[in-house]
């Protein structure tokens, strides 16, 4: 689950906090998991037993095939369930770190995210969220030594997973935000040359560049993120704010329009939409035969 931030997602946007739970309202409790963990150990134990027994002192060789197979089953379910046990965990606190966070508990939400970083030390949601909290923190408050820590965060993130899209937004405007702009591109420009396939990587870059005033670059760079993904949306939406920020209000609207066809769960863009259509609307004047002749 991302959250995105309340900003318009054609431009860099600030700190964001995200959470691998999709779908999964439930919030699971550090208590219930170990319950549960500990059911599942007695029953495992008591499986065991029942098996080693039908094997070694049952001498059907049936038995002893599905015995066999059986023990294997259990065997799987005993290595497996506390990794998923660990993520379940760390998720759990993510999503609960995340509802602080957009509440401004910020500390508290600090707590949550280093729990989940215990429970699941390569996380690299838990690392980002971390970063993200540092950086609103220390952007609020004006302190280096925050920052610093959110950049390290957000370099063990990416150390974690290389395509991890918010993280590289963070540290983009990170390294904007302290004066090393040309660190922040060469960032996004290393990441569109690792990873030549992600639309991701080139939207990016075109909202770096958007910030930095270089429109032109940024149109590039979104024409080349389209041809990987004609359908994403995000990159429809950054179109289409440029065309209206250089006041091509009708390749604004069309591009708005394109945006929501792929995904209309985007107030935002909607709401932009409606107003750019109003105000062609109020700007159109009868003329004749109820024919209409724009300004």
């Amino acid at each position: 689950m991302t959250n995105k931030s309340a900003g318009d997602d054609s431009k860099l946007s600030s700190p964001v906090v995200v959470s691998q739970v999709d779908n999964f309202s439930c919030v699971l409790s550090l208590h219930s998991i170990l319950f549960a963990s500990l059911v599942l150990r007695a029953f495992r134990a008591l499986a065991y037993w029942s098996l080693f027994w039908e094997i070694t002192v049952i001498k059907s060789p049936k038995i002893q095939r599905q015995g066999v197979h059986y023990l294997c089953q259990m065997l799987l379910v005993t290595l497996v369930a506390p990794l998923v046990g660990c993520q379940l965990t760390a998720d759990s606190r993510n999503l609960q770190g995340v509802r602080l966070f957009e509440q401004s508990q910020y500390q508290a939400a600090l707590a949550q995210f280093q729990q989940a970083l215990a429970a699941d030390a390569k996380n690299a949601d838990a690392h980002y969220n971390l970063a993200a909290t540092y950086h609103r923190v220390g952007s609020q408050q004006n302190d280096a030594k925050l920052f610093g820590q959110a950049e390290e965060y957000y370099n063990r993130c990416l150390d974690l997973n290389g395509d991890h899209v918010e993280c590289h937004r963070g540290l983009a405007v990170l390294l904007a935000e302290t004066d090393r702009t040309d660190r922040a591109l060469a960032l996004l420009k290393s990441w569109a040359v690792r990873s030549p396939q992600s639309a991701d990587a080139r939207i990016e870059l075109a909202r770096l560049y958007d910030e930095f005033g270089q429109d032109g670059n940024a149109k590039i760079e979104l024409h080349e993120a389209l041809k990987k993904d004609v359908n994403n949306y995000r990159a429809w939406t950054a179109l289409a704010h440029l065309h209206e920020k250089n006041g091509d209000t009708d390749r604004a609207i069309v591009d708005y329009q394109r945006s929501l066809a792929i995904n209309q769960m985007q107030p935002q863009v909607a709401q932009r939409l409606g107003d750019l259509s109003r105000r062609v609307a109020s700007q159109t004047t009868p003329a004749g035969n109820g024919a209409a002749s724009l300004r």
